[in-house]
């Protein structure tokens, strides 16, 4: 995204459902950026149904997305395509995102 590669984990376990999380910005939340980074992220939150972005306790920015799976089997197709629309949401959103944490 943007030319950078976010580190990104799925978490798969024998229950309904499967994570994606991915490491937006680290370290991205900081006394002069926080009210704009937070306001950035709420608008994200309320926009966006199929992910939620949050900073977690050390200030990264965070974003998760859940996915179901019906009767607890993986759907590779289903992730695929949450991996699509992650990939289309950051590329039209990430250069808004970072320039939020920079400022």
């Amino acid at each position: 995204v943007g030319g950078n590669q976010l580190p990104t984990l799925v978490i798969l376990d024998s229950s309904i459902y499967c994570m994606i999380r991915l490491l937006v910005a680290p370290k991205a939340l900081r006394d002069d950026n926080k009210e704009a980074v937070l306001e950035l992220m709420n608008g994200y939150n309320k926009k966006y149904k199929s992910f939620k972005y949050y900073a977690d306790d050390e200030g990264n920015l965070v974003m998760d997305t859940c996915v179901l799976f019906k009767d607890g089997e993986a759907d590779g197709d289903m992730i695929y395509t949450m991996f699509n629309v992650i990939i289309n949401h950051l590329n039209e959103s990430y250069k808004d995102t970072m320039k939020a944490v920079w400022q």
